[in-house]
């Protein structure tokens, strides 16, 4: 949902305005920008390497206000809200999957601390299973990634990183939300400084909603109202992280996380009586070590990724990963460099195979930036990878930013990006039996990536940027029909290209604090051509990819009140390939209100927000039902050392 939402006064500092005593004295102790990088001799050894080696791409990050108004939400809510991008929802809170840019599911790369953690047998994440309170920091990279993320990254990737702020004393929070549908949802959050040298955050997090919403079954004969069947979600997780700096020079990150998810399937409206479950569990495991010498910053990196699958109570998909790392980085005159190598071995037991399936996937790659010249910033990037039986191409990607006006208020700058991407077939388009075919060939994608961005600090603050794009991807693979039963072939080459705008003001009138936010997506994702003959997709858009999508928000706030109303535009989706059959476009509209209260030194903070404020009756996937008008109330208590 694109939610619209007010910032919170415990985060105010996010805007500009320091110079105004009432609102900086509702300040709460806390402030939850963490920071993630440790600097050392001029390098950024953590995080943030990924945005100073891409001057070309655009990243959006999703700041502490955003990240506060979402704790209650899946991972897809934050991302479609700061984005335009869509979500394929299988029904409210079920299997989610990501659109970027007019590509597929499996063509996003999603990272945890560092680490792909898409699925190796489907190559894709479900992203109703990422609740947002589980990450510090959520970014967006559009476009042309294959070169810094390895396979998967043809349309973009997602970062998700944990953090440590050593300014931040140990404090804890416990949140309680409760919401239309028997919803409820319980947070946990400890975390702060042990000493001078250790960092801890630990959180827990358990979810229960019955999902029994009401409605409108317009696949029935005078579309009677009906209350959605199997469709209730369990849900709980743990996550703990620890951060010792064991020198002036080193640091040691080990972080965990397990996700437990029980879920009714919801079926669609036509089936409804349908009873099908699927259970999910997830360990993932990271040690991350870094050390800065006189001859660079080296960092190894050790990670176990652990995903099982059961659907129905009969079929099983266990999959595990062993991942070593390994990064040096260092600065020669003007030029920075990386190179590194990562090796992942997978381990997959199917049902659907014929035996155990054993994986070895090497990649290595570099990157050099150079951001003092004046005005400019140049980058290039470089990866191969190695897999058994698979002639993957080499990915290269190059780019770029000028400033055009750099003065200490106004920036206008213009910047692209080129590159060649891949995407290796997944165990399933191999080893499902029957069907699977090791003979696929790599799909690879050429990219372009253009944008031209302004802003503007003083009492008022303004951003705006407009990107364009243009992307040919080729060996496209799909299943279709066999002479028996269904096969994986690289049967499509497809063009996507479009636009994206963003915009935002920040201004203050008296004690007002007012945001205004616009964004809008143009996609065109169309089949150029393909192997089979009489392929009906030619030439058409393909299936839910929306071509326009966008959304407006206004939040303000006024000392320790705030409050949001927000607008999200999702346009017409084609449900076949001949474009024959659609959904049509659909507004939701939310509202959000809350207050602050601080006692003595501890903060107390009610949040209440309507969903979907006019009852819209509307499908995000065909025959998928959607809840109306909904509500959620949250009361979160902020305890301070």
């Amino acid at each position: 949902m694109f939610f619209i939402f007010l910032v919170l006064p415990s985060y105010a500092d996010d805007l500009p305005l320091e110079d105004d005593p009432h609102v900086k004295d509702d300040l709460p102790i806390e402030n939850d920008l963490e920071s993630d990088t440790i600097r050392m001799k001029g390098l950024t050894i953590h995080g943030e390497y990924f945005e100073k080696f891409s001057p070309g791409s655009t990243i959006n990050n999703a700041d502490s206000l955003d990240k506060a108004a979402f704790q209650a939400y899946n991972l897809n809510d934050i991302i479609n809200f700061k984005n335009p991008i869509y979500f394929k929802s299988y029904g409210n809170g079920m299997l989610s999957s990501i659109s970027f840019r007019g590509t597929g599911a499996s063509h996003t790369a999603v990272l945890w601390n560092g680490i792909n953690v898409n699925q190796p047998t489907i190559g894709q994440s479900d992203f109703s299973l990422f609740p947002v309170l589980a990450f510090n920091n959520i970014r967006v990279v559009y476009g042309s990634s294959s070169s810094k993320f390895g396979s998967d990254a043809i349309g973009g990737g997602i970062l998700l990183e944990s953090s440590a702020d050593w300014n931040k004393t140990l404090s804890a929070s416990v949140g309680q939300y409760a919401g239309s549908f028997h919803n409820f949802l319980t947070t946990l959050k400890v975390q702060g400084k042990v000493g001078k040298r250790v960092y801890l955050t630990s959180k827990f997090y358990r979810h229960q909603n019955n999902n029994d919403f009401e409605y409108i079954n317009i696949t029935k004969p005078g579309q009677p109202v009906e209350r959605q069947q199997n469709a209730s979600i369990f849900q709980y997780g743990i996550l703990q992280d620890v951060f010792i700096n064991t020198s002036s020079r080193s640091q040691l990150a080990v972080k965990g996380w397990f996700n437990y998810s029980d879920r009714e399937v919801q079926p669609t409206m036509v089936n409804e009586d349908a009873e099908d479950t699927q259970k999910d569990k997830s360990l993932r495991l990271v040690a991350d070590y870094g050390i800065q010498s006189g001859i660079g910053y080296f960092e190894l990196k050790g990670s176990y990724l652990w995903d099982y699958m059961l659907y129905n109570e009969a079929s099983e998909i266990n999959t595990r990963q062993y991942i070593g790392q390994f990064n040096y980085e260092n600065r020669v005159n003007n030029w920075e460099f990386r190179f590194g190598s990562n090796f992942n071995h997978i381990v997959a037991e199917v049902d659907s195979y014929d035996d155990q399936t054993i994986e070895n996937r090497t990649d290595i790659y570099g990157g050099v930036v150079n951001n003092t010249l004046n005005r400019w910033e140049f980058s290039l990037n470089i990866r191969q990878t190695f897999v058994a039986g698979y002639d993957a191409p080499l990915s290269p990607s190059a780019g770029v930013k000028y400033s055009v006006i750099e003065k200490s208020r106004s920036l206008l700058f213009l910047k692209g990006q080129a590159a060649i991407n891949y995407r290796v077939p997944t165990l399933n388009d191999r080893y499902w039996v029957p069907g699977g075919r090791i003979d696929l060939k790599p799909e690879k994608s050429r990219n372009l990536d253009a944008t031209v961005g302004y802003e503007y600090k003083g009492r008022i603050q303004l951003e705006a940027a407009v990107s364009t794009y243009y992307y040919n991807v080729d060996n496209w693979i799909m299943w279709v029909p066999g002479p028996s039963y269904w096969i994986p072939e690289n049967v499509r080459k497809v063009d996507a290209y479009g636009f994206d705008i963003s915009s935002s003001m920040d201004i203050k009138t008296g004690l007002l604090l007012s945001q205004l936010s616009l964004s809008y997506g143009y996609t065109k994702s169309i089949v150029k051509e393909s192997i089979n003959e009489g392929d009906v997709g030619i030439d058409n858009q393909l299936p839910y990819t929306p071509i326009h999508m966008g959304g407006v928000e206004y939040q303000g706030m006024i000392k320790s009140w705030y409050g949001s109303l927000s607008m999200n535009y999702t346009g017409l989706r084609y449900v076949t390939a001949d474009n024959e059959s659609d959904l049509p476009s659909y507004y939701l509209l939310n509202f959000r209100a809350g207050k602050n209260i601080i006692i003595k030194n501890q903060v107390l903070n009610i949040d209440f927000r309507i969903n979907n404020l006019l009852n819209t009756s509307y499908e995000n996937m065909k025959f998928r039902a959607m809840p109306g008008r909904n509500y959620m109330i949250g009361i979160n208590f902020l305890f301070n050392k």
